[in-house]
């Protein structure tokens, strides 16, 4: 069908519905947005989460020691945070509506 129709989103949908597991790694998102929108919206997480987040110095902290504990844990937990925000976003950008001068 997604060959047919040429809508990978069918991929998407039939996963959620086949494997509800996947709800659980697949974050939500909304699809058919312009890619004008979209694409502005990605860029600017991306900065704000390069801003924010201090990933030169924090990351390699957090991982120094192979785990995540204590007073780590805020920090890991805020960043994974952002980086769901990202990929929802990230999606909302392939899977938007490409018919504005974009191919």
């Amino acid at each position: 069908m997604v060959l047919v129709y040429d809508d990978r989103l069918l991929v998407v949908q039939h996963l959620r519905i086949a494997t509800p597991a996947i709800n659980e790694i697949l974050p939500e998102f909304h699809s058919g947005l312009s890619f004008g929108q979209t694409a502005y919206k990605y860029l600017r997480m991306i900065n704000d989460f390069a801003k924010k987040n201090d990933l030169d110095s924090i990351l390699p902290l957090l991982a120094e020691d192979g785990r995540v504990g204590g007073s780590e844990e805020a920090n890991y937990q805020r960043i994974l945070r952002a980086m769901h925000e990202l990929t929802t976003a990230g999606l909302e950008v392939e899977y938007s509506d490409k018919c504005e001068n974009h191919e």
